[in-house]
């Protein structure tokens, strides 16, 4: 297995110019506050006041994953994939974040995060903040307990309970496989 560095060094391996540097960040570059940091105060403030719904989530795909997550799956490298992927999926997550320039304070919404590896690489990479969604009880369970962010059991086919213009990027790792119609995946 690769150290956290060592992925990080092959990831950015494959980088092109548009990869955030945190090593060439300074506060000086830091534009004077202006409708930007207003607009990013207000989310961040919505972000804080989302409270997880209290509806059960009733899809007969979360069956193996519930399972998983019954048997310790996310204290396992591999948490609710069927064989370990932790590398591939850091890379993925540093690759994403790097392209669409993750910042400091970002808000991030794991759609499907089952047991919040990716928010939890995501904060220690890019100190971004988020939210995440997951259809298995035992799993985002587990997620607010040893991760980093706030998680919530949900469907994550309704998410009229999180306000709206409330996050800078969205990421999730083929739960949107789950959706049964093309119509679900794009509504």
């Amino acid at each position: 297995a690769k150290s956290d560095r060592q992925l990080v060094a092959m990831c950015r391996a494959r980088k092109s110019t548009w990869v955030y540097d945190p090593s060439t960040f300074s506060v000086a570059q830091l534009p004077v506050k202006d409708k930007l940091d207003v607009a990013r105060e207000q989310r961040r403030q919505r972000f804080a006041d989302v409270r997880c719904p209290e509806t059960q989530v009733s899809h007969a795909v979360i069956g193996k994953y519930a399972t998983r997550a019954a048997q310790e799956g996310c204290w396992r490298k591999r948490g609710m994939w069927r064989q370990d992927l932790s590398a591939e999926h850091k890379c993925i997550l540093l690759t994403v974040a790097q392209r669409f320039n993750f910042r400091p304070g970002d808000l991030v919404l794991d759609w499907g995060a089952g047991c919040g590896h990716a928010l939890t690489w995501a904060k220690m990479f890019f100190d971004v903040d988020g939210l995440g969604l997951d259809a298995v009880e035992g799993a985002s369970t587990w997620a607010q307990r040893h991760a980093f962010g706030k998680f919530c059991t949900a469907d994550g086919a309704n998410l009229t309970w999180v306000p709206n213009d409330t996050f800078d990027h969205v990421i999730s790792y083929a739960a949107l496989y789950h959706l049964g119609s093309e119509f679900e995946q794009c509504r």
